[in-house]
């Protein structure tokens, strides 16, 4: 497990391949779970992630990361309801961080934007709390925990605009540029690893563009599919 820690960042398929061993040596070591559970939501092995998330979740039922990364596997397999009875015991744990609950208020969003039956109006709100908890974390000394409240507030941002962009709201074609141009200027603001640049810009257009698919009053599109194209 120690070796594919340090294999990570150099070859992902081999820090796979040990974590697989690692867990056959020891099916129950929590910590070989949560690394192989982040690594196969990485990489959209959902079905996998969720087996991972559901041993790591018994193995450790207090740990408010894993907790949230199992709602997150649920909800990419398109079970909001489920995403969301998981996703209320991180919120109600009394020693959850700062970034985790902006984490937990961003997947509520998400989470009400997916249901059957979404509420526009409490995603926005769920959005806006997770923006008010992310923006001092911006601060902090840590890296790590810089580039995740930046990636939250990202998303944060453009779940903004797409909640106003599918719900009923006034003045959508004044709004909603507004909040996809805070979001591109946290990507343009960065001024850290090129690579981890991309990524925050791939996401930014993978946003708007799916803002564009929810209005026809707000947001171009082509802009923005070039703008991915040349990423």
């Amino acid at each position: 497990m120690l070796r594919a820690e340090g294999e990570i960042d150099r070859c992902s398929a081999y820090a796979v391949a040990d974590l697989q061993y690692a867990l056959q040596v020891d099916s129950q070591h929590p910590r070989a779970n949560r690394l192989l559970l982040a690594m196969t939501s990485e990489q959209g092995k959902w079905r996998q992630a969720l087996r991972l998330a559901e041993t790591a979740s018994r193995l450790d039922p207090d740990d408010a990361w894993t907790r949230l990364k199992h709602a997150s596997v649920l909800l990419a397999l398109d079970r909001p309801e489920e995403a969301r009875v998981v996703l209320d015991r991180v919120m109600g744990m009394a020693t959850t961080s700062p970034l985790v609950l902006a984490q937990a208020s961003r997947l509520a969003g998400r989470i009400e934007l997916t249901k059957k039956s979404p509420d526009y109006t409490k995603a926005v709100e769920y959005f806006g709390e997770s923006i008010r908890r992310a923006a001092p974390l911006l601060t902090k000394p840590a890296p790590a925990i810089q580039a995740a409240a930046r990636e939250v507030l990202l998303d944060a941002h453009v779940g903004t605009a797409l909640g106003i962009a599918r719900g009923t709201w006034q003045q959508k074609s004044r709004v909603i540029p507004k909040w996809i141009s805070r979001a591109d200027g946290i990507v343009k603001d960065f001024k850290g690893d090129e690579t981890e640049r991309q990524v925050l810009e791939l996401q930014l257009c993978r946003g708007a563009l799916t803002v564009a698919a929810g209005t026809t009053e707000a947001i171009e599109p082509l802009p923005w599919v070039k703008r991915l194209l040349e990423l």
